[in-house]
């Protein structure tokens, strides 16, 4: 049997946990396997290109929200192809309503529902030996007649089993390893499939520590927990930071999906011990909306969620990622608005907008009429409107998605951004009036350039509250806190350097300086070190606004979890020394 099993991935930089676990499952058990992955992004033809090429006999689909409908393309186009070939599913969003989903697509012979890593072998075993299904768990399939049938659910998979995924880390370094240390989630959330498995199971985590190894011996960029919630389990999660802690290898960067609410506080004293950028935290709020949070049944107390992420936060060395869900029910625009101010008030790294999605299998789905939630009928299903939300209203919530990670998540603004919002006593009206002025100016239709959101934050706020001079300083500061840039907007094109040449020329030449600011550089000649970090003169205080001039020295080669250059207040260096 030459067995293909094809991942298509949502980005280039992700990879597909499943299809490698259940290659190495079938491999194990002595079925010659490969996997290919492919991107939503790259043309249709191309990636029915490579599957035809490979000319395989099955064909099995890793399927999720993001590839279904290409998937379904894929589906009929093969069988055109390679008449014969056997078509299998998998994945989360075919293990619910499998027999209407074979029903209507006649190409499929088959669907693994759930966990797919004692089904597969399974399969393989039967397709060796009669061809004959029916004594196989955990799968939806079409019998010699035509008829769909649904065998019995196969047991949860012992994790202590479960293969070591990656056999190719030498061809991941630039993209993110996904890891599970867990399955299931102890939260019965509504809109999540997650809610549905009762009850969560652990990799052993002598096994875990292991494999973590493994990616730290290969120094890959970043892995990313897919646990539901890792730290459900104080001593399984402490037990792994304490491990990352002591093998840290300065490169990789780890993400987990946590509940803060829960945090136990061996777990922030770890996390606090870090280095800055080893450990990334995802924080799913969804809403603070008392009556939404219970209508949903999620069981989270927003204040010790809130507590718990600033002690998170306090050694600034961990990014954390606040998420909202728009579309939830009994949350209206204005509620939503409420619950992006509160998320915002507490200074996440980064501050997710989600948008509801019904997924098939969720509690939502059978609660979607009691809350009048209509949504799409193609995937990913998300919502259109509710008995509390418009059409209209979440279509403003989605530009103001766009410009919060244009403003916002990007980091690009972190000083500028600060200035703007002097003048709102809420940071959900400021995206409301700029998203107005996006639309008067028919920029959400546009390709814009590298520095056109200065420009166009620039002309809103001079719309509304007149020119100021210092906003653009503080644009200019953010351009360089992020890039050591040659050329800046016309807008931007103030500076004092004609004024401090002399003494910018001065600074480099000093050797002291060099020692106590630029030691990363030693042996670099001044000239050179002048080229790549940069130095800038600002006539008041870009961070207290204080009325005195200041300069600030932007080193780009230790940048922080954020992408921001180092930058150091050289000010008594540059100024009062001279």
């Amino acid at each position: 049997m030459r067995l293909l099993l094809v991942a298509v991935n949502a980005k280039y930089i992700h990879t597909n946990l499943a299809v490698r676990y259940l290659t190495q499952r079938a491999v194990g058990e002595g079925f010659p396997c490969e996997f290919a992955e492919y991107t939503i992004n790259q043309p249709f033809d191309t990636i029915l290109s490579g599957i035809y090429s490979r000319q395989p006999e099955i064909v099995v689909f890793s399927c999720y929200l993001w590839n279904i409908e290409l998937v379904k393309q894929l589906c009929v186009e093969l069988s055109k192809l390679l008449p014969g070939v056997h078509l299998w599913l998998g994945g989360p969003e075919v293990s619910y309503h499998s027999a209407h989903f074979l029903d209507g697509v006649r190409q499929c012979e088959l669907i693994m529902r759930g966990e797919g890593e004692e089904t597969f072998p399974s399969l393989l075993d039967a397709m060796q030996k009669e061809k004959d299904f029916s004594g196989v768990l955990g799968i939806t399939w079409r019998d010699f007649n035509g008829n769909i049938r649904e065998n019995p659910p196969a047991k949860p998979f012992d994790l202590s089993k479960l293969p070591f995924a990656y056999q190719d880390l030498e061809q991941l370094q630039n993209k993110i390893v996904y890891y599970e240390s867990s399955r299931g989630c102890p939260y019965s959330c509504t809109y999540c499939l997650s809610s549905v498995e009762r009850g969560v199971r652990f990799v052993p985590v002598q096994r875990v520590c292991r494999d973590l190894q493994r990616f730290l011996d290969a120094g890959v960029q970043q892995v990313k927990f897919v646990d539901r919630t890792f730290n459900c389990n104080r001593d399984h999660a402490d037990t792994i930071l304490q491990y990352l802690l002591e093998h840290d290898n300065g490169k990789t960067n780890f993400h987990f999906e946590i509940s803060a609410d829960i945090l136990e506080d061996s777990t922030i004293k770890l996390v606090n011990r870090a280095r800055e950028g080893l450990f990334q935290f995802e924080v799913g709020v969804q809403s603070t909306n008392p009556k939404t949070i219970r209508a949903i049944q999620r069981a989270c107390d927003n204040q010790k969620l809130f507590e718990k992420v600033h002690r998170l936060k306090a050694a600034h060395n961990a990014h954390v990622h606040l998420d909202l869900i728009a579309g939830l029910p009994l949350e209206d625009y204005s509620s939503f608005g409420r619950s992006y101010d509160e998320v915002f008030s507490n200074h996440p790294d980064m501050l997710q907008l989600g948008f509801l999605k019904v997924l098939k299998g969720s509690a939502m789905e059978a609660q979607s009429k009691q809350y009048g939630i209509v949504y799409q009928d193609r995937a990913p299903y998300e919502v259109l409107f509710t008995d509390f939300i418009s059409y209209q209203e979440l279509r403003k919530l989605k530009q103001i998605d766009v410009l919060n990670d244009s403003y916002l998540n990007s980091g690009r603004f972190q000083v500028s951004l600060g200035m703007v919002l002097q003048q709102y006593d809420s940071p959900f009206h400021f995206f409301e009036d700029l998203s107005v002025y996006y639309e008067q100016q028919g920029l959400f239709e546009k390709n814009l350039g590298k520095y056109d959101a200065y420009l166009h934050l620039y002309r809103f706020y001079e719309q509304h509250f007149g020119s100021c001079e210092k906003l653009k300083w503080c644009m200019k500061h953010d351009i360089f806190a992020r890039e050591n840039a040659k050329s800046l907007p016309d807008i931007l094109n103030l500076s004092l350097y004609p004024q401090y040449k002399e003494r910018f020329d001065a600074f480099y030449e000093r050797e002291e300086n060099l020692h106590r600011y630029l030691s990363e550089y030693l042996g670099e000649h001044p000239k050179r070190i002048q080229k790549i970090t940069h130095l800038e003169a600002y006539p008041y205080d870009i961070f207290t606004g204080d009325d005195r001039p200041v300069v600030l020295l932007y080193s780009y080669d230790c940048k922080d979890v954020s992408g921001n250059a180092h930058i150091t207040d050289v000010s008594d260096d540059v100024l009062v020394l001279w």
